[in-house]
């Protein structure tokens, strides 16, 4: 269900019917790399990170998610959006702090690749935030390709790095066969030591981990002024 109150803010609502979540369970569930789950369920796959990154996703808009859970009759999760004028805070001001160059990042062209759309749509929304005004999205590795190939002059590419037909690493080494001398950071969920070897070996210049945090964030695009 949707709903939005005092016309502005917004509330949705999704139910199942399934089998519950203990009151205990809840309170895992968005912890990274957790799956609620039972003896008689060994075959659910996933690697526990969906409800995390989501929250940080509504975490990022001021929103929030809450579940209520009874067992063997189902769940209901319920998104909690502020109203985008009042609820979105001012992030460049409160956190670049001037030290992003104004002009760099206003005439910095960008591309964010990641199969997922609305990961796009969250990065995009945070890069604005900081001040970019020249970005594009795509959702495959061989997308990004492709708009590299006619584009060489984008300065910085944000590469998801589990994609199907063609994941980050792929793309980012066909990209830079091309000639490619911009910027390349990894956006992935994965952040162990090895991950992050294998981004650096694939000639990425640096990584980010999911759900995407803001400092970070700051901290790639200042490298990027940087080096």
């Amino acid at each position: 269900s949707l709903e939005v109150e005092n016309n502005k803010d917004i509330k949705i609502s999704i139910a199942d019917t399934g089998i519950g979540i203990k009151p205990d369970d809840i309170k895992k569930l968005f912890t990274r790399f957790t799956q609620v789950t039972d003896d008689s369920a060994k075959n659910m796959e996933g690697t526990g990170l969906g409800l995390a990154i989501s929250l940080g996703i509504m975490k990022q808009m001021n929103g929030d998610i809450k579940v209520n859970s009874t067992i063997g009759k189902g769940s209901c999760f319920t998104v909690m959006l502020p109203d985008r004028q009042t609820g979105r805070p001012t992030i460049y001001n409160s956190v670049n702090q001037g030290r992003l160059n104004v002009s760099y990042i206003k005439n910095c062209s960008i591309l964010v690749v990641d199969d997922i759309e609305i990961n796009c749509v969250v990065l995009e929304s945070m890069l604005l935030d900081l001040g970019a005004q020249e970005i594009k999205s795509v959702n495959s590795g061989r997308q990004a390709l492709e708009y590299i190939a006619q584009n060489m002059q984008t300065q910085v590419i944000f590469m998801d790095m589990r994609m199907p037909e063609m994941n980050g690493v792929e793309a980012t080494q066909a990209i830079q066969k091309l000639g490619y001398k911009g910027k390349i950071f990894a956006v992935t969920a994965n952040v162990s030591e090895q991950d992050k070897e294998i981004c650096i070996a694939a000639g990425m210049d640096d990584f980010i981990s999911k759900p995407v945090d803001m400092i970070e964030l700051e901290r790639i695009l200042l490298k990027s002024t940087n080096d």
